[in-house]
């Protein structure tokens, strides 16, 4: 929405896609995994200001305010190799020996002297709604009386949920009409 000659508005509704991460170490007696999987929404008013102006190409600079919600999933796993000590009992319903979910009973029974892979696993969830901004730079080029072709930078800040934060740098392509 043209809002003077030179100051022009709008508001933006978006979905940034999942993004993957993986990640192990490794010390003398245990391996830790961690998995990431994370998207956002965010709801932005942004502004342009246009810094030249021609009839032919425009160049402008522009921000925006709004809120974004973070989705994380975190799934860690650690493989720890023990030997299982007498009367060293280990209560969780995550527990993974060489392999085979284990019973607190089976743990009881096990050879105290093999060694054994213990493997615990922790899966958390975590939704979080923030602050969102967005800084750009663009030009635009008049195609006909009605329309411009829409070239911009923008680099966008949608906070984070847990461990990932949510920004990054897009350029967009676009046609722009009067109304």
């Amino acid at each position: 929405m043209q809002l003077t000659s030179n100051f022009r508005g709008e508001v933006v509704l978006s979905n940034h896609g999942s993004q993957n991460l993986k990640g192990s170490a490794t010390n003398s007696d245990s391996t830790t995994s961690i998995k990431s999987k994370s998207y956002s929404n965010a709801l932005m008013a942004k502004g342009y200001y246009d810094i030249y102006n021609t009839d032919e190409v425009e160049f402008f600079l522009g921000g925006g305010l709004g809120l974004a919600q973070v989705n994380e999933t975190i799934n860690k796993e650690v493989v720890t190799t023990t030997t299982l000590a007498s009367g060293n009992i280990i209560a969780t319903n995550n527990l993974i020996i060489n392999g085979v979910r284990q019973t607190p009973a089976q743990i009881a029974a096990l050879n105290r002297t093999t060694p054994v892979q213990i493997t615990t696993t922790t899966k958390i969830k975590k939704k979080s709604t923030s602050l969102a901004y967005s800084l750009a730079i663009g030009t635009a080029f008049r195609i006909s009386e009605a329309a411009k072709l829409d070239i911009q930078y923008n680099f966008s800040d949608f906070g984070k949920a847990k461990a990932v934060k949510h920004c990054g740098h897009t350029i967009t392509t676009g046609l722009r009409f009067s109304i």
